[in-house]
């Protein structure tokens, strides 16, 4: 019986309800439906089917390539049936690269009532302009059962006039293109696509065209903006768009690439209150949400924090939101609840970090000897230190493309070598280029990939990595104790060294800044 419903519907959709075919499967059906009685079983009694006219009220109906648009129709309805009602729109037959959007099932409410419904017509980005006319297709089904007996079919009348226009992403598009010129966009390598991602439904829907030197997006609420370079670069290796990741969360550039105030910065801002901020000297880097505005309260990277040195972090799903955090050159940021706030500080003086290096190498230099040939007789001697040190130059930071490194310090040890010979005891002064850092700065799984920042993730200790190292000597044998002393300090910064500290560091570290003076500040979740 199943079967030969199905078939009596599909004769009833295509207009053959009053055909010969039509009779027959009638027929046959009720045929069964006899033996069905006779052999004692029931059936459920048919509801009364009430009359359904369904009018369009709407003029033409205009949808860009890509875009949608919108049908009103007139629903007037006589619902005596006793049961539950809806009324059913599709296109029928199928048009091509055009497709209904939305649910398009109207209840019928019992008795006699007038209503108006909105159908929505979705147009693929390859439709052709022109105009169309489409058949909408009715089906009424009264009670939940959608077989011949509780259903009956009609079409919208009259027939819907659809214009579908010009997709306005391609012209927009290609008049940035040629407005930045093929010099600085290269050739193109797609044709344009429609994103389903990137902008809130409010924006309507987001396009982008790939060239050999930059992107080009377009939404009707932005216009057309570029990005280019290692901005570029960044913005297409954040995580997927697809999962929890960055692109979701900035959206689609809202501005070309443009200066920084200090001449050397670029950035680009996006639809959802992100940003991308490159800097030569540090790498391109995102921040966000409520970390942005608190930034750009403070003055962007012309403010206290300067410019950002890591993409914010992004929790994974098990994680707590206080785990969201931000790096830059001269502080941090986190979000408390909905407000991006500075973190816990705790700060190492310039005098602390080389009094923590002098204390390390104190312990390894006396134990050291120097060999010193005076005419026929050769002279022990043993190194050590004064109790003097400086800190002579503290760099900038360098560029990193998942974290740009921090500034690098050179302390300077001064030493000497006790003869007890009689002889004026050489000197020697050690200036150590030192790299700071705390312990998980490594992505262990792929070291072209982002840092593995988690906070909470264990211990975090501070280490010392030497990236330099001249000695000078003045003196007796200055050569050797020159040579004598660099072996040492190589010796000891073989691997990076791990700086003791008076205080247990922070199980919630952020991270870790050197200051401009050569002082270390490590910034970590306030944790009650």
């Amino acid at each position: 019986m199943a079967v030969l419903k199905r078939r009596l519907a599909v004769l009833e959709r295509t207009g053959k309800g009053h055909s010969l075919q039509h009779q027959d499967l009638l027929d046959e059906l009720a045929q069964l439906d006899l033996d069905y009685r006779g052999q004692g079983c029931g059936a459920p009694p048919v509801p009364r089917l009430g009359q359904i006219t369904t009018t369009v009220i709407g003029g033409p109906v205009t949808v860009e390539a890509g875009g949608t648009g919108d049908l009103s129709i007139n629903i007037e309805a006589v619902n005596d049936s006793g049961v539950a009602t809806s009324a059913d729109y599709t296109i029928d037959p199928p048009v091509t690269h055009l497709a209904q959007s939305g649910s398009w099932t109207v209840p019928i409410p019992p008795g006699v009532s007038t209503q108006q419904a909105t159908l929505t017509f979705a147009a693929a980005d390859s439709a052709a302009a022109g105009t169309l006319t489409v058949a909408i297709h009715e089906s009424v089904v009264f009670g939940p059962v959608k077989d011949g007996a509780h259903q009956q079919y009609d079409y919208v009348l009259p027939d819907p006039t659809v214009v579908i226009g010009v997709n306005p992403a391609g012209p927009a598009i290609d008049a940035k293109a040629a407005a930045l010129g093929a010099a600085f966009t290269g050739a193109a390598v797609e044709t344009v696509q429609h994103l389903i991602w990137g902008t809130t439904p409010a924006d309507g829907p987001a396009f982008r065209r790939r060239y050999e030197n930059c992107t080009i997006y377009y939404s009707a609420a932005f216009g057309a903006h570029e990005i280019h370079g290692d901005i570029r670069a960044k913005f297409d290796r954040l995580p997927d768009p697809t999962t929890a990741g960055v692109p979701v969360v900035l959206g689609i550039p809202v501005t070309d690439e443009m200066g920084c105030p200090d001449g050397q910065g670029r950035y680009n801002h996006f639809s959802n209150g992100g940003s991308i901020y490159w800097h030569p000297e540090l790498g391109p880097f995102a921040v966000y949400g409520a970390l942005r505005d608190r930034w750009a309260r403070d003055g962007w990277e012309t403010g206290p924090l300067g410019y950002p040195t890591r993409d914010q972090y992004i929790p994974g799903p098990n994680e707590l939101s206080y785990n969201i955090f931000a790096l830059f050159q001269d502080g941090a940021l986190w979000l408390n609840n909905d407000v991006g706030e500075l973190p816990a500080l705790k700060q190492f003086s310039a005098e602390q970090i080389r009094d923590l290096i002098w204390q390390q190498f104190n312990q390894q230099l006396p134990g050291q000897t120097v060999r010193i040939d005076v005419g026929p007789a050769t002279v022990v001697g043993q190194p050590g230190l004064e109790a003097q040190t400086s800190t002579d130059n503290v760099t900038g930071n360098a560029y990193g493309f998942w974290h740009a490194r921090n500034r690098i310090m050179t302390v300077t040890l001064h030493g000497f070598v006790s003869l007890n010979w009689g002889l004026p005891d050489p000197t020697f002064d050690a200036h150590l280029d030192l790299l700071l850092y705390e312990d998980n700065q490594s992505h262990p799984a792929d070291q072209s990939g982002p840092p593995n920042n988690q906070v909470g993730q264990g211990d975090h200790y501070l280490y010392a990595a030497l990236t330099g190292l001249r000695v000078d000597a003045h003196g007796v044998s200055n050569e050797r104790v020159a040579a004598t002393v660099q072996k040492v300090i190589n010796d000891t910064l073989r691997v990076p060294l791990q700086v003791p500290t008076a205080i247990p560091q922070p199980p919630d570290l952020f991270g870790l800044c050197v200051t401009a003076v050569g002082g270390v500040d490590l910034l970590y979740h306030p944790r009650i």
